[in-house]
């Protein structure tokens, strides 16, 4: 089959895999409970597709925070790409800042990484200057392995991301001794145009069938497949759709109940009295319309209706937790930054771990490691120095730790400290555990770090207990004295005394000594 031309069924083959996964799906939900279908009854989609979950992402602002919130926390720094350890930059690591200068490549992985959760998967577009068409392969790439057969020299011109709704998969990869087989080979790019002088027109859409070489495919909660994920709304998506309605339902609500509705009653003895309808009615539209602020009703008696308003609060907030549960991020932290301040140490350090070991586990070794591969394949940037066994370029990606404590938390760290160290040298717990080791076992700090303070804690101890032996001989010699007599005054003046004495002697010896000229005493010795 020629790779540049789609079979012209594939539309029809789309739908027919569509209406067997929809037939699947209905199945299952009668062999559950044939006596009800839930989902019929609350209103939820019998199966949503990628269109049912862009919708939801772009209308509900809570179904855009699902999506958006472990992509926006774990690229909340950019990581650090480096040929080596050392502190010298390397051509290599000046490519990739040179790079992301020019094209924010960091801010497109990001967004890639987003939108690739709306659905099953997302796709990054690398536009390049070897003036082929999109749905030409980039040459230089061997179709097989995907890797470049040669020095290639291609600069890249943009960065363009799609989401499934806009990238569909229209062919695969169908040679089985590829082992890339099965994976997608030709994708259909719809393209969106704004007309730029009238924002209120709407887009004209393009479509363009692309190669798979010149994209970077996404997919972020892959179970069985390494094509399709799980999207990041379906496990919450009636939760979500629940809020939609609870959120529209709260404002038409409120806009029939607030406003109390009036009653126009018959006055008693008017009972068969004619009603003009006609200008009762204008009288009400220019009472609530307008700002008449009296009513001209003959035989009638207005009463104001009792509005009828309830808080959608504790309904929604109902929804809130079990969509926070599903999709595992506190409430607090779900919710925005400022709640997110009072969400409790533990809960803060579970969700850090979450994302670093989403940082770890996905992006490095499926959004970044890819692209730079394919980057340096094209030819846009140099390799760095050392490979791994199997050809693929070999640097280190460097995340920016997580967990790094405010300013409160390290006062309170500080705070906590101090009085730990205060609580060891006053019960002179150093007499059994030495510093070194209490640093590292008792508080946690690193050995290395540990090393230079346990050496200055010991000279502070030695100084710590000379002054306690001084104080201590300080405060018998004072109690000797208070014992034959004299007051503490008093003892402290006779001690004086005694010091001023032996002051005074050495004195007069070394002022003898300087008197005496050389030779004088060897002769009075003799004499």
């Amino acid at each position: 089959m020629n790779s540049n031309h789609l079979p012209e069924n594939w539309r029809e083959l789309s739908f027919l895999v569509n209406e067997t996964l929809i037939s699947r799906e209905r199945l299952a939900n009668q062999l559950a409970d044939p006596r009800r279908d839930i989902d019929f009854e609350c209103g939820y989609p019998e199966y949503i597709t990628a269109d049912i979950y862009r919708s939801m992402y772009d209308r509900n602002g809570i179904a855009e925070r699902v999506v958006n919130i472990f992509p926006e926390e774990s690229w909340a720094k950019d990581p650090l790409i480096k040929e080596t350890t050392g502190t010298k930059q390397t051509k290599f690591d000046k490519q990739i800042i040179e790079l992301d200068e020019q094209h924010c490549i960091f801010s497109f992985m990001q967004r890639a990484d987003a939108i690739s959760g709306i659905g099953r998967y997302g796709v990054i577009l690398v536009g390049l200057d070897d003036g082929k068409d999109l749905i030409e392969p980039v040459p230089g790439i061997d179709l097989r392995t995907g890797r470049a057969t040669g020095k290639n020299n291609h600069s890249i011109t943009y960065l363009r991301t799609f989401d499934e709704s806009q990238a569909r998969i229209v062919r695969y990869i169908s040679d089985q001794s590829s082992p890339l087989y099965g994976m997608p080979e030709i994708y259909e790019i719809q393209f969106v145009n704004y007309h730029l002088d009238d924002a209120s027109a709407e887009g004209t859409n393009t479509t363009e069938n692309v190669h798979w070489t010149r994209l970077i495919h996404l997919a972020d909660k892959r179970l069985t497949s390494e094509i399709f994920a799980v999207p990041r709304m379906q496990s919450s998506y009636n939760r979500l759709y629940d809020t939609r309605k609870m959120l529209a339902g709260s404002g038409e609500m409120y806009w029939r109940g607030a406003f109390p509705g009036i009653s126009l009653e018959t006055m008693p003895g008017f009972e068969d009295a004619v009603i003009d309808k006609e200008q009762t009615k204008l009288e009400m539209e220019a009472y609530m319309n307008g700002l008449q602020r009296y009513l001209l009703n003959q035989g009638l008696t207005a009463k104001s209706l009792p509005p009828q308003v309830q808080s959608p609060r504790d309904f929604l907030m109902t929804q809130l937790h079990a969509i926070a549960i599903t999709i595992g991020v506190p409430l607090r932290i779900f919710m925005g930054s400022e709640q997110a301040q009072l969400a409790s140490a533990q809960d803060v350090r579970n969700f850090n771990r979450r994302i670093k070991k989403r940082q770890h586990r996905y992006l490095s070794p499926f959004v970044i490691r890819p692209f730079i591969q394919r980057l340096i394949d094209y030819g846009a940037i140099n390799p760095p120095v050392k490979t791994y066994s199997d050809g693929r370029a070999k640097y280190m990606i460097k995340w920016p730790d997580v967990d790094v404590p405010t300013e409160k938390d390290q006062a309170e760290i500080g705070d906590k400290w101090t009085t730990a160290l205060q609580k060891y040298v006053a019960s002179e717990v150093y007499n059994m555990i030495s510093p070194l080791d209490y640093f590292v076992t008792f508080l946690g700090i690193e050995p290395a770090v540990a090393e230079p303070l346990a050496i200055e804690a010991e000279k502070r101890i030695e100084e710590y207990q000379q002054k306690v032996e001084e104080q201590t001989e300080f405060e018998n010699k004072m109690s000797a004295v208070s014992e034959v007599g004299s007051t503490p005054i008093e003892a402290e003046k006779d001690d004086a005394g005694l010091r001023q004495d032996d002051i005074n002697k050495a004195k007069e010896n070394n002022r003898n000594d300087i008197s005496t000229l050389p030779g004088e005493k060897e002769f009075e010795d003799e004499t």
